[in-house]
């Protein structure tokens, strides 16, 4: 068993194409919208046909593993929306249902009946849901025509929420528009787009997912293949043709682009087009039907991909959308910022400011990171030469992973195994160069003890470990701050159960000489749960300290760059933020 493997990380980072959207690589920002056909009694459409759990299952596993933000759900029972909700109760969801028919205006004594289960005899509503993370408030938004069908009986009007999409009010709305005549589709259309510009004209963004119904062409003409191209959804799309404020989700899909959609002179990289989401019906192609808009202004790195059709749940393919906020850059301000990973496993970053004060709204910059065990934040270790941070995670069975950042935006990218027989290691950590090689190196403690610099050669390729220290079980943190006292040198600092803290001067050397004797330079630090050194917060060159209370405050400690015992950081200043005392602060 070796605990690094001795290869070039940065050349395993894999290139993915343009419609390939996983959870552990995409933007962090997560749609999710399904028509789950969840009346239909064709066997064709869906074998569960009128089917409550096992349709509802399916659909918490898609979120789950998605780890979707808003989920728009068309064509589905109340008693389908219960049941999930229900499910989703524990990840903090909360949904609202619009009927667009009732049992009374059916009439078939049969709407949304699951005859093979007791617990749903009897009739329900049947509508349209959205379900978000967190709080939501309704929003009533009519898009009706007056030309709609009377015999065709159903409501067409979406579900719409304000919620709090990571931090910011966001409207949602779950869509289905009338899908038997274009000129009402595009009329309801139409409506929505304007129904909504009071929002986005605001600074409010707004999303819209589902099931549009597009229409492209007539008689002879018709072109499902090119719904993308229908007159009904430029009040959405802001190119080729479209007059809307939107982007759509799927549109950067390269490998989907038309060339109908690329005679328009669409913008690079751009096309109305994208994966097909419903299977194929009679003369009519699989067509793009479901659709992710995105407001424009507040939304980039927007991608989106159709999953492999479940014929149990539905005719239409569950569809996925990812997206980053315009204003969640990676900003070269040379200061350090705080992460942190919440009870869900979502990592966050909260900015530094020039006065220790972390900025209020965070960005999400990662999803799934709940089996890692430890994390460790750092700057550009794989060899690419992005000059961006990168993170390293130990998971329950020993594994090291690499998270490669993104050159300029905030999230990760696909990990990479990096190592194994880490299982005994009880802090990681990832430090400056301690010995005067070209590379960033990794601190590691282990169970019994021991204290182990891993040097890295700057090419994403390390070194066998070497031993620096013994006994540093005595402590219950360890941390890799930098160069804490101006000698150029990377450092280590360590606090023990009684709240001493100790400052190790680096020496530029390795083994059993790579640090100085201990010099303690604080007291009563066991007041807090979590000292973190995520580096320079304030901007002035020296490495700062943070660390959170018993009631979740955070407080900063300025570094003063010098070693003056217990002056080596200044007085504390609360730091303006609370964080939960079970989440992980790096």
């Amino acid at each position: 068993m070796a605990l690094l493997t001795a290869v070039s990380l940065g050349g395993l980072v894999p290139s993915a194409a343009a419609d390939e959207v996983w959870p552990n690589s995409s933007p962090v920002l997560r749609f999710l919208s399904y028509n789950i056909c969840g009346n239909s009694n064709e066997l064709a459409d869906c074998t569960l046909t009128d089917d409550v759990t096992t349709r509802g299952d399916r659909i918490a596993k898609q979120v789950t593993e998605w780890n979707a933000d808003l989920l728009f759900l068309q064509e589905v029972c109340e008693s389908q929306f219960d049941y999930l909700k229900t499910k989703l109760d524990s990840r903090g969801y909360e949904g609202h249902f619009v009927p667009t028919l009732t049992p009374a205006e059916d009439g078939t004594g049969d709407l949304c009946v699951d005859n093979d289960d007791p617990a749903h005899h009897d009739e329900s509503n049947y509508g349209i849901a959205v379900l978000a993370k967190g709080a939501v408030t309704p929003k009533e938004i009519d898009v009706t025509t007056g030309t709609e069908d009377p015999a065709k009986k159903e409501d067409w009007n979406p579900a719409c929420v304000e919620a709090s999409l990571q931090g910011r009010t966001t409207l949602a709305c779950s869509v289905h528009l009338y899908p038997y005549t274009a000129a009402v589709t595009q009329g309801q259309a139409e409506n929505l787009a304007e129904e909504v510009q009071s929002w986005i004209n605001a600074g409010v963004p707004v999303v819209l997912g589902g099931d549009f119904n597009p229409i492209h062409g007539a008689g002879a003409e018709r072109d499902q293949a090119n719904a993308p191209l229908s007159t009904s959804l430029d009040a959405f799309y802001n190119h080729s043709g479209g007059v809307g404020r939107f982007m759509e989700a799927d549109e950067s899909d390269a490998s989907r682009f038309t060339a109908k959609c690329q005679a328009l002179n669409p913008p690079a990289g751009r096309c109305r087009s994208g994966e097909p989401t419903l299977r194929e019906k009679g003369t009519d192609p699989e067509a793009k039907l479901d659709y992710i808009f995105l407001s424009e202004g507040h939304f980039k790195n927007v991608v989106g991909d159709a999953l492999t059709r479940d014929p149990a749940v539905s005719d239409h393919y569950a569809y996925r959308g990812a997206a980053t906020w315009s204003w969640c850059n990676n900003p070269d301000d040379g200061r350090a910022d705080m992460l942190r990973r919440d009870s869900a496993g979502d990592l966050w970053r909260h900015f530094g400011g020039t006065d220790g004060r972390l900025g209020a709204l965070p960005c999400k910059i990662g999803a799934d990171f709940g089996g890692a065990r430890l994390l460790a934040r750092g700057g550009d270790f794989d060899g690419d030469n992005d000059g961006t941070a990168d993170l390293y995670t130990i998971d329950g069975q020993g594994d090291l992973y690499l998270h490669p950042g993104h050159p300029t935006e905030l999230f990760y990218r696909n990990r990479i195994k990096a190592g194994w027989g880490w299982g005994q290691a009880t802090t990681l950590q990832a430090t400056d160069n301690m010995i005067g090689e070209a590379g960033r190196d990794l601190l590691v403690r282990f169970d019994d003890g021991k204290l182990y610099l891993v040097p890295g050669d700057g090419t994403g390729q390390f070194g066998a470990k070497v031993e620096i220290g013994h006994g540093w079980q005595i402590y219950d943190t360890v941390l890799a701050p930098g160069d804490v006292n101006g000698d150029g040198k990377a450092d280590v600092i360590a606090r023990d159960p009684q709240g001493l803290l100790f400052f190790y001067a680096g020496t530029g050397e390795t083994g059993s000489t790579a640090l100085k004797p201990r010099v303690q330079i604080g007291y009563s630090w066991n007041q807090y749960n979590s000292v973190i050194a995520p580096g320079d917060v304030n901007g002035d060159g020296k490495p700062d300290l943070l660390a959170r209370d018993a009631q979740g405050r955070l407080w900063y400690y300025q570094g003063s760059g010098a070693l003056n015992g217990n002056s080596t950081f200044a007085p504390r200043v609360e730091s303006g933020l609370s964080v939960s005392t079970g989440e992980m602060l790096l």
